[in-house]
């Protein structure tokens, strides 16, 4: 009985203080961590471009943090409103080049001389070649990168993304930033949680040394069998949960 007391009187103060919270920013009177608090609040009762406005009047009450721009020049630049985006990138960071900026994305941009996620430069990045291949791959003329790390050994001309997860070269197969061992790169291809090649299926990067690559399918949507044992995935033998075997199928 206590715990299902303290349970809704957990809720009581959370929606006060969102309530509060709200008539403050609504009357002017906030900061910006006031709003940060509460801005997943304040999308979820449908008002729209959130983030913006009240961003920006944060700013205009005082708050001149990089952290700040640089989110409002993100939010801007998913609005497709790169001239603003622009104009608080070149508030947040004070080394930019502003004749040569080049929005990549909302996190990445570049000038002439470097590179840098969300408003702050990392180093070894060719800028003239740089480029976003997906939200975790990029690269440039000499090296291809997962996130911040080099993916050693990747070829930069022949790199290509498969889904959010694989990509493969001319040489290898990767599954994030790892590359996959055996993996026939020729005929590798991605589903949303396994690959698979001419010889062998993989869970993510892991070899399933039992699966059929001929007739291996995920599926979209978990399914179940007759017994209703679920899996995602099968083939002629068996039915799959990741990497394991739920069910052999009936050969008879």
């Amino acid at each position: 009985m206590k715990k299902v007391i303290l349970f809704f009187g957990v809720i009581v103060i959370v929606l006060v203080l969102g309530i509060s919270i709200v008539k403050i920013i609504e009357e002017g009177d906030y900061d910006y961590w006031s709003h940060y608090f509460d801005k997943d609040y304040l999308a979820f009762k449908g008002m729209k471009n959130s983030d913006a406005k009240y961003l920006l009047r944060a700013i205009e009450l005082g708050e001149k943090s990089t952290w700040a721009y640089c989110t409002l020049a993100s939010v801007y630049v998913e609005d497709k409103n790169d001239d603003l985006a622009e104009k608080y990138y070149k508030k947040a960071i004070n080394k930019l080049d502003t004749e040569s900026i080049k929005i990549l994305d909302s996190r990445y941009i570049k000038d002439k001389n470097n590179v840098y996620l969300e408003c702050s430069e990392i180093k070894e990045r060719d800028a003239e070649s740089f480029e976003v291949l997906s939200y975790f791959y990029t690269k440039d003329k000499i090296r291809v990168f997962y996130v911040d790390e080099e993916l050693k050994g990747a070829d930069t001309e022949t790199f290509t993304i498969l889904n959010s997860d694989y990509a493969k070269d001319k040489n290898n197969v990767y599954y994030n930033n790892k590359k996959i061992n055996k993996a026939d790169q020729k005929t590798f291809e991605a589903y949303e949680n396994y690959g698979k090649d001419r010889n062998n299926v993989y869970y993510r990067e892991i070899l399933m040394k039992d699966a059929d690559s001929e007739t291996f399918t995920e599926n979209k949507v978990w399914q179940r069998t007759e017994d209703g044992i679920e899996y995602m995935a099968e083939d002629r033998n068996n039915y799959y949960a990741g990497e394991e075997i739920v069910k052999e199928k009936d050969r008879n």
